[in-house]
């Protein structure tokens, strides 16, 4: 980090000119000798993310070309890159021939990689989509237990009369009559779901009393196997059902402002499966049952189904609870969220502080500790299914606020096996806060996106239509907008600054082509934006805090990432020179330095130092074999005596105790 700000620190301005705009003008013939060294690192290949990122199988006129290929049967119609992957990979079928050309090595392993990675995030797609149908399908039949006690409504079929078909005896042609009484005699809730057990009752019914067909050799079989058993619908096949069915979901999307994303949610595919088999007097829930009984009740469905996932296995690997507070149009909430070694991100409480700061009372720590966390912490212990005598959370995270810090040390005075840290992202966040608001140079690159948003991505009519289009033609018909920064998202000024780096080639054709010329303004921007100087100080300023923004996406993941806390640390504290004690000057590396030691000793303590240790990562634990030492060990025994060790042991039973434990853990 420090080496490269350092490659710019001498272009950096250290008095404030007049404008944004003058700054960087004044800035760029200094640009001009930004290191070398940035270059021929960018220049590293990188693995494809998809086949047309290869130079040599291009997308053209509709379709695609080989250059690998004679030049006479180089072309293939329909851009489609599965295709071209298997051409390239010389697999017979799949509808396209394999490559006649010489393909050389490591394009060919280029080529594998991507198909090996493809296949496999399609196997991982299809088990996520296997697990999800069969979760939503145990939580919903357990909600429709709870509401109906295992009795659910369903009109039953006329009881069976010889010479009768259930072919030709449907639904549709029962009476309103029949119905209606089939529904009285059971509940007025006829709305909350049904089954099909009397259907199968007269099914069943149906085949043990099916007319006898004889056959050769005088065998009688009864002719109830050529019966179906007709559910739903008319009695013929409606070819258009499907495209009126497809409007209709289309148009409830549409009409009701809701995200076109839902058309592929997996519950609105169970839906239209369970909707085959409803009578067609089914009337839907009212909004008062929605929003009462099978709230209630799918709530209390999911709760059971979160809390079976975040407490499996926490006698071994503990449960860690964190929160931060947040004011959503005026009211004042803290949320509080767990993780488990099972469950990653489990929203466990949304309390509403309204009626407590009504009273006269604060948001202080005894609050956060006693009235917030306490309970939710309780709840967890009665529910776990191990039953723990010590409880199941052992580790806290909250932000730096001292209000919820010190909740937290009350919570450990309650259970000395707690343990409360900073979480990592809020750290980073303000690393990133501090170099975006204190450090000219940093400042003065997120000012001049915010004008680029201002001209190209925000109020500026003519200029944005003209990025549109040309932003379309530069991301595969995707409009790639600016991001504009937010209090919400963490290190927002330096996700605009990667997001304008990523526009480079869209701004750049925007402002060379006529249109833009003609409208003759926004020219001091232009000229910057057209100088190569300009984006290469920009790409080493990113660079710059690289290292950071790892540990920031890190703790973005749901997935557990204590292990790699501590090994994104030192990464960065490799790129740092050994004599820190010198950074006390006013440059861009001295003043990113002094914020990034000063934030670091928020993210080295117990959990993230032993997490180090016990990776299963094979590149952490040969990083961990090479850099372990004593500060690592005796995190480890500190994390033993307060997680395993009786705190009611005294004297020799306890060093005893402690010894036994430790050379567990070293075995």
């Amino acid at each position: 980090m420090a080496h490269a700000i350092s490659a710019v620190e001498s272009h950096s301005i250290d008095h404030r000119p007049p404008t944004t705009i003058a700054i960087i003008q004044l800035a760029l013939p200094s640009m001009m000798e930004v290191i070398d060294s940035s270059d021929s690192e960018a220049e590293a290949p990188k693995p494809l993310t998809t086949i047309w990122d290869c130079p040599n199988v291009r997308k053209i006129n509709g379709g695609w070309e080989c250059g690998y290929c004679p030049p006479a049967s180089n072309f293939f119609k329909g851009e489609n890159a599965t295709k071209a992957l298997y051409h390239v990979l010389k697999i017979k079928g799949h509808n396209v021939r394999p490559c006649d050309g010489c393909i050389p090595p490591q394009y060919a392993n280029a080529y594998t990689d991507l198909h090996l990675r493809n296949n496999a995030a399609s196997e991982t797609r299809q088990q996520k989509k296997s697990a999800m149908n069969k979760v939503i399908g145990d939580i919903q039949s357990r909600t429709v237990a709870a509401i109906g006690g295992g009795v659910v409504v369903v009109p039953t079929l006329p009881a069976y009369e010889p010479g009768i078909s259930l072919l030709s005896s449907t639904p549709s042609s029962l009476s309103s009559a029949t119905a209606s009484s089939s529904i009285k005699k059971r509940t007025s809730s006829s709305s909350y779901g049904g089954t099909i057990s009397g259907w199968a009752a007269a099914a069943s019914h149906q085949s043990n009393h099916a007319p006898q067909k004889k056959f050769k050799g005088g065998e009688s079989k009864p002719a109830s196997s050529q019966l179906q058993l007709k559910l739903y619908g008319a009695s013929t096949y409606d070819p258009s059902a499907a495209g009126r069915l497809n409007v209709a979901i289309a148009d409830f999307l549409h009409s009701n402002c809701l995200s076109f994303s839902l058309a592929e949610c997996p519950k609105l595919k169970a839906i239209i499966t369970l909707a085959k088999n409803v009578h067609k007097d089914y009337k839907p829930p009212t909004r008062q049952a929605i929003g009462g009984p099978f709230l209630d009740s799918l709530f209390e469905s999911y709760w059971n189904q979160q809390m079976k996932s975040l407490l499996l296995e926490s006698d071994i690997f503990g449960v860690t609870v964190f929160g931060d507070g947040a004011t959503i149009q005026k009211v004042p909430l803290v949320n509080v969220m767990a993780a488990g070694v099972h469950n990653p991100s489990a929203l466990l409480d949304i309390e509403d502080c309204t009626d407590h700061l009504a009273k006269g009372g604060k948001k202080d720590a005894r609050y956060l500790a006693l009235e917030v966390a306490k309970p939710i912490i309780t709840r967890l212990d009665l529910e776990n299914p191990d039953g723990m005598a010590s409880g199941a959370v052992d580790l806290i995270m909250f932000d730096g606020a001292s209000n919820v810090q010190n909740a937290g040390r009350i919570l450990n005075a309650l259970d000395p096996r707690i343990t409360v840290g900073h979480g990592a992202e809020h750290v980073v966040s303000l690393l990133f806060a501090d170099c975006y608001s204190k450090i000219d140079a940093f400042k003065l690159l997120s000012s001049f996106s915010k004008r680029c948003r201002d001209i190209w991505g925000n109020v500026r009519h003519s200029p944005h239509a003209m990025f549109t289009a040309y932003s379309k033609q530069h991301n595969n018909g995707i409009n790639l907008g600016f991001v504009k920064p937010s209090e919400c998202r963490m290190a927002g000024e330096h996700i605009a600054l990667l997001r304008l780096l990523r526009l480079k080639n869209a701004l750049r054709s925007t402002i060379a082509s006529k249109e833009f010329m003609d409208l003759k303004q926004f020219k001091a921007e232009a000229t910057i934006l057209s100088s190569d100087a300009f984006w290469k100080y920009l790409f080493v300023m990113c660079r710059a805090l690289y290292a950071p923004m790892r540990i920031l996406r890190l703790a973005d993941q749901k997935t557990p990432a204590m292990d790699k806390l501590y090994y994104y640390v030192l990464q960065t504290d490799r790129q740092l020179p050994n004599e820190a004690d010198k950074w006390s000057g006013d440059s861009v590396t001295h003043q990113v330095m002094r914020f990034w030691l000063r934030r670091r000793e928020n993210l080295v303590h117990d959990y993230s130092l032993v997490g180090y240790i016990l990776s299963p990562n094979p590149i952490i634990m040969e990083d961990a074999a090479k850099n372990k030492s004593k500060d690592h060990m005796n995190a480890a025994k500190r994390l033993i005596i307060k997680l395993f060790i009786d705190p009611t042991l005294t004297g020799t039973e306890r060093t005893n105790a402690i010894a036994k434990m430790y050379n567990t853990f070293l075995e």
